[in-house]
């Protein structure tokens, strides 16, 4: 019974479809600002996040535009 399931499962799966590249990933991703209360630890993760960010969905963009 299980295998007829999983079997089920998967000719049911084999035909979707995902979007390809970053493009779901850019719907739900944003950069993120530090605050004065951030560590440098902290800011140095929020840097590499926001550098992603730009790599995978070509956006740049300000905290000054989100104030």
């Amino acid at each position: 019974m299980r295998v007829a399931v999983f079997a089920m499962a998967m000719t049911l799966t084999g035909c979707a479809s995902a979007p390809s590249g970053t493009e779901p990933a850019c719907l739900v991703f944003e950069p993120i600002c530090a605050s004065r209360a951030d560590t440098g630890d902290t800011i140095a993760q929020i840097i590499g996040h926001n550098v992603a960010y730009e790599a995978m969905c070509g956006k740049v963009e300000s905290c000054e535009s989100k104030q």
